[in-house]
């Protein structure tokens, strides 16, 4: 490497480390942080999905959609429907269908509008795991 190229390399490194060249600051965006209680259940049991305060979201027409279901299986998923205020955070129970697969399952906010999601940003889903264990 020619002095010069070395000589441009080590003056854009200082810049970066000293904070003259950045990337634009994230838009605020806000993922709720879902929680499931209880994590292990079986089929047939109840869960609660509860969905923390904080994020200042609009309701979409028809209310929150929770939604329950297999990881990987979305058409075994089950979904129920809240109005309640996300600012506010909310829970909501869930019955789990008696035919409910033994595995890893998922729950949390169905239909999440990641259209807000900066494009230099990572943008997770408002979910949550849980375990089902085969039934006997």
């Amino acid at each position: 490497m020619s002095l010069g190229r070395t000589l441009g390399v080590a003056v854009i490194a200082a810049m970066v480390l000293s904070g003259c060249v950045s990337t634009p600051p994230a838009e605020e965006y806000c993922v709720p942080r879902v929680t499931i209680s209880p994590v292990e259940v079986r089929p047939g049991d109840t869960i609660t999905v509860t969905v923390e305060s904080g994020c200042d979201v609009p309701m979409p027409a028809g209310g929150w959609v929770v939604i329950a279901g297999p990881v990987g299986q979305l058409d075994l998923a089950v979904r129920t429907v809240t109005e309640a205020e996300l600012v506010n955070g909310f829970a909501v129970t869930v019955e789990l269908p008696a035919d409910f697969p033994g595995s890893e399952g998922f729950a949390g906010l169905d239909y999440w509008d990641y259209s807000g999601c900066p494009d230099n940003a990572s943008c997770a889903s408002p979910v949550a795991s849980f375990r089902v264990a085969q039934s006997p």
